[in-house]
């Protein structure tokens, strides 16, 4: 990499010589998707008309396809006291944050991977949790799914003990 950064600093003739060396962590991780892969934002939570104060902020980014990738980006609202806030959908509790900075020494990364299943999928998973993984199933899904408005069923669960 020095080699090949020296032979671009002379054939650039850049007065910008003084770059920092590049480093992969702590960048912004929407930033990239939009401008790497053509991602779009698409979605946000809390709505940016909403009448009350989650704990959380989050961005839904998106492929063009509509039945390709989808990455919803979560982070502390820290605008406000985010400790204090419990959010009406639990995936988007403050505290689910809180617990993956916990035991990752404060840093980012992945903790959800998400999939959508037919009708009665979410029963059947959770079902085989309970019988062959109950240590996996949160506290708060541990008598089922749970159900907002008649219309989503959500089911959180542990990748590994």
């Amino acid at each position: 990499v020095y080699k090949g950064s020296q032979l671009w600093k002379s054939m650039a003739d850049s007065p910008n010589d003084d770059q920092p060396e590049f480093t992969s962590n702590g960048r912004d991780l929407v930033k990239q998707l939009i401008a790497g892969f053509g991602f779009r934002v698409t979605g946000c939570y809390p709505d940016t008309n909403a009448s009350f104060v989650s704990g959380t902020k989050s961005v839904l980014v998106t492929a063009k396809d509509p039945n390709g990738v989808q990455i919803l980006v979560s982070s502390l609202n820290e605008e406000i006291g985010s400790e204090h806030c419990h959010d009406y959908y639990l995936h988007f509790d403050s505290k689910n944050i809180r617990k993956f900075y916990n035991t990752h020494a404060g840093r980012q990364g992945i903790a959800v991977l998400a999939f959508e299943v037919g009708w009665g999928g979410t029963e059947e998973v959770f079902k085989r949790y309970s019988r062959m993984h109950p240590d996996l199933l949160p506290e708060e899904y541990k008598v089922g799914p749970r159900v907002y408005d008649g219309e989503v069923m959500v089911l959180e669960v542990f990748a590994y003990y």
